[in-house]
């Protein structure tokens, strides 16, 4: 007797959380993040098309500042969730630390072109201001990338080209680094606050 079986291979895996955080500490992260803004020189990788403001060239270790070290602490407890959803050893996951912190600014009219982070595991990105009217971050499927896109009947989370989401505030995204990411054009007078961190074993 003939039988079919089928297998979902290969899925990816974003985890959803809210970094939790009393009223004396997020103040004192945004004043912070403004002193970084003011003293640190803007640089945005030289592919990027938009001048939006990056100090991902400039200062990537973002993670020394005590104030951004609370927020790397649960960066590394997710990230640490996420290595025992997808079964990773615990001598492993165990090694998980930070390396790489920076600040991008998106400010109305601009955006942030498809990028990978490279040399890291799993890549977390908090945002302590979101407006609601902000630039939406999407994750581009890896199999679109490559020019592999199908013409579907129903789009799935299996097929679908592209993941859209508009961050909240104090929102933690985190997944696997060799995802694509960007984010779409900023339409809100307010700015946009994402603070990304590289996670590798260590």
């Amino acid at each position: 007797m003939h039988s079919t079986k089928t297998l979902t291979l290969f899925p990816t895996i974003l985890l959803r959380s809210t970094v939790r955080q009393g009223a004396s500490q997020r103040t004192q992260l945004l004043e912070t993040l403004d002193r970084v803004r003011r003293e640190t020189p803007n640089s945005p990788p030289p592919q990027w098309s938009c001048p939006v403001y990056s100090t991902l060239e400039s200062d990537a270790s973002l993670q020394r500042l005590e104030e951004v070290a609370v927020v790397a602490d649960q960066v590394v407890s997710e990230a640490k969730v996420l290595a025992a959803k997808m079964s990773v050893t615990a001598s492993y996951s165990d090694k998980l630390a930070v390396t790489q912190t920076w600040l991008t600014v998106l400010s109305r009219g601009q955006s942030v072109d498809v990028h990978t982070q490279s040399n890291s595991l799993y890549t977390a990105l908090y945002f302590p201001e979101a407006p609601a009217d902000g630039a939406c971050l999407t994750l581009h499927n890896a199999a679109n990338e490559r020019g592999m896109s199908l013409p579907v009947r129903r789009e799935t989370p299996l097929n679908q080209e592209y993941f859209v989401c508009r961050p909240r505030v104090d929102e933690l995204l985190v997944f696997e680094s060799h995802i694509a990411q960007s984010f779409m054009v900023h339409e809100s007078d307010c700015r946009q606050l994402c603070l990304t961190f590289t996670l590798a074993a260590r």
